[in-house]
């Protein structure tokens, strides 16, 4: 009952109150009223509405995707710029937003032509036999090249070419046959006599039964091209070989034809090659269709031409002299993700869908500070120890430093755990090889510069050629010089040919001249010692400590 009693009292006290003062009553009721309305004609009115976009960033590699993703995504990323629209890599499982950067492309069509139909092992004897063929060419430049081939050596039975020339009447002495027959062939003379570009090729593509007479007559062939036992003599035979009719000199050529046997020149370019290097060549007619299936593989690939262009874009930018931090920016921005935009810096995103603000605003440091910092980092690089001051007031700093710097602590000490967090620091190992292979590198440098200034010149003196010309039209002999191709067979064909312009690149690349204009192999060997140089920096970093 003292409760109802209590309550009827209350509301008693407050109804009279009302009565007694209404204009108290009326403010209790019109205020509520008024923001009510002004709530609704605020939320009613459309000038005051600001649609913010959604934000959306780029999406990173974690360890477990692998060395390469995870440090590209990393770097291309650093900025995390904010975008309006959904990324692709945003989603689960994509981490390949710069799979067309060239270091990419790279990768891949390495993978794709090392796995396709091409082993290792004969792309293995291919740069050993390389190798050994510029041994075989500089000994044949300094004139310490063992074994010599004998032009006689290169036909089937040399007793019945004797037969046929005594039966025909040709005006040969057996004494001027035998001379010819004992020549051998010196590459010397030929690498030395003739223009590397054009003289020697251009002469050999010529070359037929009525050319061949003007040669041996008028720019004493033989003497250009053999070595004889007695040179006296060697005028003699030359004499003869012009005073010999053109049909004695048809049947002269016919019958050698007929007794020259193709095999027997491999043989004895075999020999050459045992007598000079100590042992077989893994060289043979297989290879040739090998190097064919490689060439013909990389140039089938979708993105050959598109790594031709970005090459000769980077060429372009790094044979500017711009040598700038910009332009090297650019650069490693196209060779890491593929776009010129690479703001590996300090920053982040705004979130207004549009830029990105940077976050490096750093306070000079006081000398308390200064001087903490120095003992906090004396074990490090100079560059990582002034790199680190000039974030130390950073705020992204402070949030980046315990995991660059920092520790993995973890417990219990088990076998179990300890595999884990060996797995967890497994990335951090890699980057620790990435150091190691920075600094063989500039061991290995030096000589990678020496192998290309002094052990090429065989494939120098190729490409400036016209028969390197010849390989890209797929017509490398003509139809006089039937007589070799029973030695190449039908291996260059149409479908073999490699890419247009190729060789001019190539000799361009390769080139020793002190005024090519154009980027070559020094060029490409000095910003790669400074590209190795930069990356080994920035590596050492990221340091990273296991702490029990």
């Amino acid at each position: 009952m003292a409760f109802w009693k209590q309550l009827g009292l209350l509301l008693w006290k407050n109804f009279t109150l009302r009565i007694r003062q209404p204009l108290r009553l009326l403010i209790e009721l019109v205020w509520p009223l008024c923001l009510f309305l002004i709530l609704v004609a605020v939320k009613t009115r459309p000038d005051l509405e600001v649609f913010k976009p959604e934000c959306h960033y780029d999406g990173k590699a974690m360890p477990s995707a692998g060395l390469f993703p995870f440090i590209q995504t990393y770097a291309c990323t650093f900025d995390n710029k904010c975008h309006q629209t959904v990324t692709e890599d945003e989603l689960r499982g994509q981490v390949d937003s710069f799979n067309r950067s060239l270091i990419s492309i790279l990768i891949d069509d390495i993978e794709k032509v090392l796995a396709n139909n091409t082993q290792r092992t004969e792309i293995y004897n291919i740069i050993e036999d390389f190798e050994n063929l510029q041994i075989i060419f500089n000994k044949i430049m300094n004139g310490t090249s063992q074994g010599e081939i004998k032009l006689g050596n290169l036909l089937v039975n040399p007793d019945k070419l004797r037969e046929q020339i005594a039966n025909q009447s040709i005006n040969l002495s057996e004494e001027s046959l035998d001379l010819l027959l004992n020549g051998s062939i010196s590459f010397q003379k030929i690498i030395t006599n003739y223009n590397l570009s054009t003289g020697f090729f251009d002469m050999v593509a010529r070359l037929n039964e009525s050319e061949l007479r003007e040669s041996i007559c008028q720019e004493k062939l033989l003497t250009r091209w053999f070595d004889f036992s007695d040179p006296n003599t060697a005028n003699v035979l030359d004499e003869q070989l012009c005073n010999l009719t053109a049909v004695q000199f048809q049947e002269l050529y016919d019958d050698f034809m007929e007794e020259y046997n193709s095999s027997y020149v491999y043989n004895e370019l075999r020999n050459f090659y045992i007598q000079n290097i100590g042992k077989d060549p893994n060289f043979d007619l297989t290879t040739i269709e090998t190097v064919q299936r490689l060439s013909q593989d990389i140039t089938n690939l979708d993105s050959f031409q598109f790594i031709l262009d970005d090459i000769q874009r980077i060429q372009t930018d790094l044979r500017s002299g711009n040598n700038t931090n910009t332009s090297m920016s650019e650069n490693i921005g196209l060779l890491l993700c593929g776009r010129k935009r690479f703001n590996f810096s300090i920053g982040g995103g705004n979130g207004n869908g549009n830029s990105s603000s940077p976050l490096l605003n750093t306070k000079p440091l006081d000398p308390e500070e200064k001087a903490k910092s120095e003992r906090e980092y004396k074990d490090s690089t100079p560059f990582c120890r002034n790199l680190y001051m000039s974030f130390e007031n950073n705020p992204v700093w402070k949030f980046l430093k315990p995991f660059i710097l920092g520790v993995i602590p973890y417990s219990p000490d088990t076998p179990r755990v300890r595999e884990i967090i060996k797995l967890a620091n497994r990335t951090f190992l890699d980057v620790s090889l990435l150091i190691n292979l920075a600094d063989d590198w500039a061991g290995f440098s030096p000589s990678l510069y020496r192998f290309l200034n002094d052990d090429i010149n065989g494939l120098r003196w190729f490409v400036k050629s016209t028969w390197c010309e010849r390989f890209e039209e797929g017509s490398i002999l003509p139809t006089s010089l039937g007589f070799l191709d029973g030695l190449l067979g039908n291996l260059l064909t149409t479908q073999s040919r490699i890419p247009k312009g190729s060789c001019a690149r190539i000799g361009q690349f390769i080139s020793n001249d002190a005024d090519n204009s154009g980027y070559d192999w020094r060029d490409a060997l000095n910003n790669t010692d400074e590209l190795i140089k930069e990356l080994k920096q920035y590596m050492q970093v990221i340091t990273m400590y296991i702490l029990i």
